[in-house]
């Protein structure tokens, strides 16, 4: 051993810590919407994803229009429309204003396809108030709804929903009259099952005679004098043409 004293140095490994990235959920990036939100989409990792958003989407819009149909003794179709295109506005600025990763305002494709989302849900919701059945799935995953295109044909809100109650009384007619069917029912009947102001129908009720999409007769029934009306020709190759559609 030379006289030089042998140090030994024990130099301890540098401990490398790598921590990982902090999980942020749907629950944490939008809490004043939780109670709108199944546990799985509270418990999902917020990535900013359009299919995510989607999701979420149609989680809030559905809820709001829930509320919407119920704030309303008439949920008509320009009721519907405007409420629905409201709420695609404000939830948009929300998103991008407020939620911190929500998308950016310039994203023209995401907004378009969240506004659809929008558009389907209250459609959805709206038709479920007015049938009391879910709206249809086509082929195509889309949901087929018979009510838009009864609108293009009516041009009338109120008139397209009459149409499209008489559309699925038509097939139950059983009033027959010089060979032809008939439905015979009150215009405060036909008010209170669509769930607009007698006045409001009578409107419509006009609009759809002036457009010769249906006819009306008074005749005798369960011994009073009562208002029958049926579908006209055009009309009727409007449903038809309407069953034919992917689904309905």
């Amino acid at each position: 051993m030379n006289n030089i004293d042998q140090v030994v140095t024990k130099v301890k490994p540098k401990l490398i810590i790598i921590s990982k990235p902090k999980v942020v959920t749907v629950a944490q990036v939008l809490p004043d919407f939780t109670h709108v939100f199944t546990a799985e989409l509270l418990a999902t990792a917020y990535d900013g994803s359009r299919k995510l958003l989607e999701q979420i989407t149609e989680a809030v819009a559905a809820n709001a229009a829930t509320q919407a149909a119920f704030e309303t003794g008439s949920p008509t179709a320009s009721y519907a429309t405007k409420k629905q295109k409201a709420f695609a506005s404000d939830w948009w600025t929300h998103l991008t204003e407020l939620v911190v990763g929500g998308p950016q305002g310039d994203d023209k494709a995401l907004h378009k396809a969240l506004d659809f989302t929008v558009k389907q849900t209250f459609d959805a919701v709206f038709h479920k108030m007015l049938t009391g059945k879910d709206l249809p799935e086509s082929k195509d995953g889309f949901g087929h709804n018979a009510m838009q295109a009864l609108r293009k044909a009516t041009g009338h809100g109120d008139a397209a929903i009459f149409l499209y109650r008489l559309r699925y009384w038509w097939p139950r007619a059983k009033i027959v009259i010089d060979g032809r069917k008939w439905i015979a029912k009150t215009h405060s009947q036909w008010a209170e099952e669509l769930g607009m102001e007698e006045r409001s129908f009578r409107t419509a009720y006009n609009h759809l005679l002036n457009l010769s999409l249906i006819e009306a007769r008074k005749k005798p029934f369960n011994g009073q004098t009562m208002n029958h009306v049926r579908p006209t020709e055009v009309t009727e190759k409007l449903f038809a043409r309407l069953e034919k559609a992917p689904t309905d």
